[in-house]
């Protein structure tokens, strides 16, 4: 064989294995390209996340201290019905025997005032000329 010839074979063996070598190098490097991309969505989807945690967090924290405040006013309000109820029971009994002494009273007041009518009637009334 004759050198052009053989230029020529090794020519055409070698355009082959060369866009072969290109395309697997490529494709490496497409590879690689594409896991930096996975990688680089992975990193945001974390940041993301990590954000979306801490304004959950803060807003945990922010309900845990509205809830204590209104725990506290409850107990609070339960303390003050119950001194209420203790005045509202004070309060009926006192009434009670308020009514009882009224009507105490009003008997004692009808017992004179049927008394004084009775003295009354017992003396003739005399008219003067």
């Amino acid at each position: 064989m004759s050198t052009p010839i053989l230029l020529a074979v090794i020519g055409l063996l070698g355009i082959p294995l060369g866009a072969l070598a290109t395309w697997f190098f490529n494709r490496r490097k497409s590879l690689a390209d594409m896991y930096n991309s996975i990688a680089e969505a992975g990193q945001f989807a974390v940041e993301s996340v990590s954000t979306a945690l801490d304004t959950v967090r803060s807003e945990l924290e922010e309900a845990h201290t509205k809830i204590d405040l209104l725990s506290d006013q409850n107990e609070k309000l339960t303390l003050a019905i119950a001194e209420l109820k203790a005045q509202n029971e004070t309060l009926l009994q006192e009434n009670a025997q308020l009514r009882r002494q009224v009507t105490q009273l009003t008997d004692t007041l009808n017992q004179l005032v049927s008394y004084e009518h009775s003295k009354t009637d017992a003396i003739p009334i005399v008219e003067q000329p």
